[in-house]
């Protein structure tokens, strides 16, 4: 009687939040990621600032991303903030300040330090946000809401970028950053809080690492190790594909703007309107074919295709992952862990995908770009089968 009294709690807890609300959610998970979206503009600026190495920026954006990885993962596992408010909002003071002090740093030690603490607080972010969304009626929709903010930001930053770094400088990006961590704060106020206390949750939601859930934790980890294991390189293929600088720099300015619909779609087609089996293979099959287009195929056409649809069909798929984990595990424990799997794959795809270029050129890119989706889908349709119990059908 009491698991049955506490589940029905739960599922009244799955409301629809205000537009407020959902936006709160939306905004602070992609204030929490936008210093490693930027990274492309902030790092040779930064090194440029300091007069070093780019590698050694480098090592300072692994070290935000694994303070990243270790700050959700340690937040998912032993902290559970949705009761309250005044802890998100302390990581947001936290973050704007670190951002602040990195914009600022006389010496690199000091903007290093600054990188990691931003990095620790956003993990937090990140992490109790996605939790809070897990609670919501259609968390996907939040999250597709969250990679469209993400992507409307990045945006309106590489549209400005030349000019706030003129302006302002090497530190332009982090007062970009900090200036949205000050509207975060604001929309902190009506963050969605939870009613019910963690004792009145039956013990079937409580967090475990099973198979299926580090399978579809893994999953995602692959993607984005694929993502950013091609990206940085793409412009080394363009000369072989025909693809010109200029032509280049326009697809990526179109791709960015297309890139705003792929959340919007996963969003409309989440309340039921496409099997989660079907939105995933389709998704990552497009991955699959649009690193095969990047890589290995020697057409302007086919490349373009590719720059124009790998991150679009990135942020496509992610949406549909997170609603499984959601499934999986009921107390959102796992969503929110999911933060520092997708930030290991951003730490990993540059470093893995510069080893192969090195080895086996952008043919080997290709190769294990499909090798990951493959091993990306076994793992998605086993879950479904054995786990979910839905067919992966096509239908």
């Amino acid at each position: 009687m009491h698991q049955n009294s506490a589940t029905i709690r739960i599922q009244a807890n799955r409301t629809p939040p205000s537009l407020f609300a959902a936006f709160s959610l939306m905004l602070i998970y992609a204030m929490a990621f936008m210093s490693v979206t930027y990274a492309p503009v902030w790092v040779p600026a930064i090194a440029a600032r300091y007069t070093i190495p780019l590698v050694h920026v480098g090592v300072v954006v692994s070290l935000e991303l694994g303070a990243v990885a270790l700050s959700s993962m340690l937040t998912a596992t032993l902290l559970d903030t949705r009761h309250l408010r005044w802890p998100v909002m302390l990581g947001l003071i936290i973050s704007i300040s670190a951002n602040l002090i990195a914009a600022v740093s006389a010496t690199f030690a000091a903007f290093a330090m600054a990188r990691v603490i931003v990095g620790f607080a956003n993990g937090f972010l990140v992490a109790d946000v996605n939790r809070r969304a897990a609670q919501t009626e259609v968390p996907s929709r939040i999250f597709a809401g969250q990679l469209f903010v993400m992507a409307v930001l990045a945006a309106i930053f590489f549209a400005t970028a030349p000019h706030m770094i003129a302006a302002w400088g090497a530190g332009g990006p982090f007062f970009y950053c900090a200036s949205a961590g000050v509207v975060s704060l604001i929309a902190v106020f009506w963050l969605p809080v939870t009613a019910c206390p963690l004792t009145t949750e039956p013990a079937n939601v409580t967090f475990r690492v099973t198979f299926p859930g580090a399978l579809m934790l893994g999953a995602p980890t692959l993607i984005f190790i694929t993502l950013n294991g091609v990206w940085p390189y793409i412009s080394a293929a363009a000369p072989g594909a025909g693809v010109g600088l200029a032509g280049f720099s326009t697809l990526l300015a179109i791709g960015a703007v297309l890139n705003l619909a792929a959340p919007m779609i996963s969003g409309w087609l989440a309340n039921g309107r496409i099997s989660p089996a079907l939105a995933i293979t389709l998704g990552v099959c497009a991955i699959a074919a649009t690193v095969v287009f990047l890589t290995a195929a020697k057409n302007a056409m086919l490349f373009g295709t590719g720059v124009l649809f790998l991150p679009f069909s990135v942020m496509f798929v992610i949406p549909f992952y997170l609603d499984l984990l959601v499934r999986l595990d009921k107390s959102g424990k796992c969503v929110a862990a999911s933060a520092a799997f997708i930030a290991v794959g951003f730490a990993i795809g540059p470093a893995a995908g510069g080893l192969i270029m090195e080895h086996a050129g952008l043919a080997g890119l290709a190769i294990g770009g499909g090798v990951a989706m493959l091993l990306t889908l076994l793992a998605t349709w086993f879950v479904l089968m054995h786990r979910l119990k839905v067919a992966p059908s096509l239908d």
